[in-house]
């Protein structure tokens, strides 16, 4: 497994939750359930953040059994991602507004969206999950 692979995915999906939560974060009358994946996305980046911080230190042979967490990082990627264009798609109508509150138009979208906000979050909370059983392999060859 090559470390720098596993760098640069953490260093991806760091980008895409954040981006994410930045988008978030300027709705000032975002719903309770925009809110929550918010935090959830936020654990996320901390965990990742740590993650890449222990792996940066690593050498290559005691990342030899690490190949779930790349398939873990690489789908929490593209979640986040997909995540986005709801978002974008969500809130086109509120872009311009200076005060960073949803349109009326688009607080509507965001309730009918709301099952998809649900899922982001539960997917967010299974990330969390995945990616401490990935790096399992990790802290193993640490104790070995």
């Amino acid at each position: 497994m090559d470390p720098l692979s596993i760098i640069a995915s953490s260093l991806a999906l760091i980008t895409a939750a954040k981006a994410t939560c930045d988008f978030i974060a300027k709705v000032a009358d975002a719903p309770k359930a925009l809110k929550s994946a918010k935090d959830n996305t936020d654990m996320t980046i901390s965990i990742v953040q740590a993650l890449k911080t222990y792996l940066s230190d690593q050498s290559e042979s005691a990342l030899s059994g690490a190949n779930q967490l790349l398939h873990v990082l690489d789908a929490c990627t593209k979640r986040c991602d997909t995540f986005q264009v709801l978002l974008r798609d969500c809130s086109k109508h509120s872009v311009d507004r200076t005060d960073g509150k949803l349109s009326l138009r688009d607080r509507g979208k965001l309730v009918i969206k709301e099952k998809e906000l649900e899922d982001f979050r539960k997917d967010m909370a299974c990330f969390h999950g995945a990616l401490n059983v990935a790096a399992i392999p990790l802290l193993l060859y640490e104790l070995h």
